[in-house]
């Protein structure tokens, strides 16, 4: 039945597979140098709880923030939000139609 689905099925808090990969690569960049660096300062074992529940609280956390972000909207809703805000910030060329006014035909008849 999985080679029916229209959209990858949710696995946790509201997100993807690829979201949650996303997120845990992301929390353990930010975790594994202060998880080693506390290793270095203080114990082995501190360090790596620190890196343990420091990965696994950002990933908890943040499934939770995208779970409420996501609600209620269409599919792919933030995706569309961060490419529109890359756009206006950082001078790429947005994929989107943001006209907000009165679309006219063309012609002057």
């Amino acid at each position: 039945m999985a080679d029916r689905l229209n959209f990858e099925p949710v696995i946790f808090r509201g997100c993807t597979g690829t979201e949650m990969i996303v997120l845990v690569k992301a929390a353990a960049a930010v975790w594994i140098p202060a998880g080693l660096l506390i290793m270095i300062l203080l114990t082995p074992a501190i360090g790596m709880g620190v890196l343990l529940f420091g990965i696994l609280g950002t990933v908890f956390f943040s499934a939770t923030f995208f779970q409420r972000i996501k609600r209620g909207r269409p599919e792919f809703y933030y995706q569309i939000q961060v490419k529109k805000l890359t756009a206006r910030y950082f001078w790429f060329r947005s994929p989107y139609i943001e006209y907000s006014g009165q679309w006219s035909l063309g012609r002057t008849e």
